[in-house]
């Protein structure tokens, strides 16, 4: 089935809008720590890392004419990803509980994002249109990151 295409006016009190994001990273780093007799200490090391990000919204149109009564999409994200990262660092102790830590972080990631987008057009004679697109991603990618922080020991 074709889409059906019209041009509609929306109000922005018109539109119901629902959404999810969650995202969980899982990583397994070895350090290596190398100290002097000043309080500093040294470290580099790496691992594996495995993730999963995803996200849905869902809006639900109604248009301020009365042809459709509604139309809902649906866009659900997920994000697969897994690589190696590769981690070099400076700790500072201030005192016996407290250092600053400054650390360089770069990573080997792979991704593939599933992007998938429903759109349901309810008519007013009772007839319901479902447009469904889906796109598949798969990327390869490498980042870095600078962290800085505060540790405190208990």
């Amino acid at each position: 089935m074709l889409p059906v295409c019209c041009v509609c006016k929306f109000n922005k009190n018109n539109i119901s809008t629902n959404q999810l994001n969650l995202s969980i990273t899982f990583g397994s780093y070895r350090l290596w720590h190398k100290r002097n007799n000043r309080g500093f200490s040294h470290y580099f090391g790496g691992g594996p890392f495995f993730g999963i990000d995803v996200s849905n919204r869902k809006d639900k149109y109604y248009p301020v004419d009365s042809l459709p009564p509604s139309v809902t999409t649906e866009i659900t994200e997920r994000l697969l990803k897994l690589g190696m990262i590769g981690i070099v660092g400076v700790d500072w102790s201030l005192k016996e509980s407290i250092s600053l830590h400054a650390e360089y972080r770069s990573n080997l990631r792979y991704s593939h994002l599933i992007n998938e987008r429903t759109d349901v057009y309810s008519r007013t004679n009772g007839n319901i249109d479902t447009d469904r697109i889906i796109i598949e991603t798969p990327e390869i990618s490498i980042g870095s990151s600078v962290l800085f922080g505060v540790s405190l020991y208990f």
